[in-house]
């Protein structure tokens, strides 16, 4: 169980291929201890048939620099009522086809936070405590390019007589998914 791997990888393309030939692709899984970005929740059961959702997402003191392109979604459990909800906290909108609520937000300096929320009835004799059940999970997606999870680097070496060239296509966004638990 390694914390870093150094491995190199030789990749020869035919003389017959010509133009863009993709040769890699990459995608990291990892658990991290501290990340850019936090993600706190808190659902609470008004009156008998009613709950409310709040989401903080903040940005991490550690950081060094900010944060971009913010989509938060929730997608609604059956035991919502789709019809009901109603933004409480920033603009965001209501896919009643897809059942699913979406916030988008430009930035998030270092170190700050904002707020979303909603509210919303249960469905006809479902309880509330069917909702808290559900761990209602919340999907985070932002862009950085300071503060990263991971990292690879990708070099090419000219054969002789033949010029070789990389063009890689840089990706700085990583995705969070974040379930309350009770």
């Amino acid at each position: 169980n390694k914390a870093f791997v150094d491995d190199t990888y030789k990749v020869s393309i035919p003389k017959t291929s010509i133009g863009n030939v993709p040769i890699a692709s990459y995608t990291c899984t990892a658990n991290v201890q501290n990340m850019p970005v936090l993600v706190q929740s808190k659902i609470s059961v008004k009156q008998k048939s009613s709950v409310h959702v709040d989401i903080q997402v903040r940005s991490n003191l550690n950081n060094t620099g900010d944060l971009a392109d913010f989509t938060l979604a929730v997608p609604i459990p059956s035991v919502i009522d789709g019809k009901s909800i109603l933004l409480t906290k920033g603009e965001g909108a209501y896919d009643e086809l897809k059942r699913v609520v979406k916030w988008k937000r430009a930035t998030l300096p270092r170190g700050e936070s904002f707020l979303v929320g909603f509210e919303a009835q249960t469905v006809r004799n479902s309880p509330t405590s069917s909702v808290q059940s559900s761990k209602l999970p919340i999907l985070l997606r932002c862009r950085s390019v300071e503060d990263k999870i991971s990292t690879m680097e990708v070099d090419a070496t000219a054969v002789v007589g033949h010029p070789a060239a990389v063009h890689t296509a840089r990706s700085t966004s990583f995705r969070l998914l974040h379930r309350v638990t009770t």
